[in-house]
């Protein structure tokens, strides 16, 4: 893609009734992921954060309200056995505590969208 169709100048002006998107961050757990699992030659025994973020967003008109990801199951060994050796998952908070805590009644959220399937889906 070209510079060109990339520029700033080839979006139109906002306005003063544009519509927008509140966009806020759910905790959605995180995992631990061995470094072996990462990069060759890494230590089992050292991991790397990963936070499984979900997203909440409002559009600004219409008041539409869309769940963006779904984060990690608190009792993930319930539905799945991990397939990984070591990934071990962590839920302090899922996305619908966390939308909760947020003061948005999840009945209330008219879209789900999974960007991508995970094992504990």
């Amino acid at each position: 893609m070209s510079t060109e169709t990339m520029s700033p100048e080839s979006l139109p002006p906002p306005s003063g009734d544009q519509a927008y998107m509140h966009v806020s961050a759910l905790e959605g757990g995180h995992l631990n992921i061995p470094w072996n699992l990462i990069a060759a030659g890494g230590r089992p025994d050292d991991t790397m954060f990963c936070p499984s973020l979900s997203f909440f967003l409002c559009h600004s008109k219409s008041n539409k309200r869309v769940v963006f990801d779904l984060g990690i199951r608190r009792n993930i060994k319930e539905f799945v056995t991990i397939p990984i050796e070591g990934l071990v998952p962590h839920v302090k908070q899922t996305a619908t505590e966390s939308l909760e805590a947020g003061g948005v009644p999840p009945s209330s959220v008219d879209v789900v969208v999974l960007s991508h399937l995970h094992f504990d889906q």
